[in-house]
């Protein structure tokens, strides 16, 4: 799909939404690997980056053999997103387990790892997202 026309159906998208945002409203933006958006977490920073908390759901991943308890059940982190140069990273999350264990990380340099993401869907719906005030 042309990124014009996927900037087009997420602004949309977005426009039903507006009003709307409360306390965790996850937006699904790629499937079959679900990868949700916190539309109500979405902030721009005074930098003019933004942040917002993304959800990875890996519950349809079939589990392996050895410790299928111990699978990842799904991971939500907070990442920055720098809309002008198509980049994010990752600055602290959770991971959901199958056996109930959440672990909670946190990058200890979080500025050092920025991911190119061109393609990426979360990047595209976060800096599609026109602010609070729209």
């Amino acid at each position: 799909m042309e990124s014009n026309q996927q900037r087009k159906i997420v602004l949309c998208l977005l426009g039903l939404m507006a009003g709307t945002a409360s306390a965790d409203q996850w937006f699904m933006v790629q499937a079959p690997v679900s990868v949700s958006v916190d539309a109500a977490s979405i902030e721009i920073l005074p930098s003019g980056l933004r942040r917002a908390r993304v959800k990875l759901d890996m519950s349809l991943v079939p589990p392996a053999r050895s410790e299928p308890s111990k699978r990842l059940l799904f991971d939500i982190s907070v990442m920055v997103f720098d809309c002008r140069k198509r980049a994010s990273r990752m600055e602290s999350g959770e991971d959901h387990l199958a056996d109930g264990t959440v672990t909670k990380w946190e990058r200890s340099n979080p500025d050092d790892i920025w991911l190119r993401t061109d393609t990426d869907a979360a990047l595209a719906y976060v800096c599609a997202w026109p602010g609070p005030d729209k």
